[in-house]
């Protein structure tokens, strides 16, 4: 996923250690909560926890937001 604006990383903390989890970036930070927005899983956190998706205990960054290999717009 290619992400244009501001793009801040969302971490994860388990197993005592930070992880880089999901981007989330703002096309028009300006804008404020009328901005579009993309956010999507990193490939790295995805690939490092494959055994977990789909699965009800999956480290997401939410329950609203399981692990995916997609990002959405």
């Amino acid at each position: 996923m290619t992400f244009v604006g501001i793009a801040r990383t969302i971490q994860i903390f388990t197993s005592g250690n930070w992880h880089d989890a999901m981007v989330l970036s703002f096309d028009n930070p300006e804008k404020g909560f009328e901005s579009r927005c993309s956010y999507g899983y990193e490939h790295t956190y995805l690939v490092n926890n494959f055994e977990d998706i789909s699965t009800p205990f999956a480290k997401a960054v939410s329950a609203k937001l399981p692990l995916d290999w997609d990002g959405v717009r």
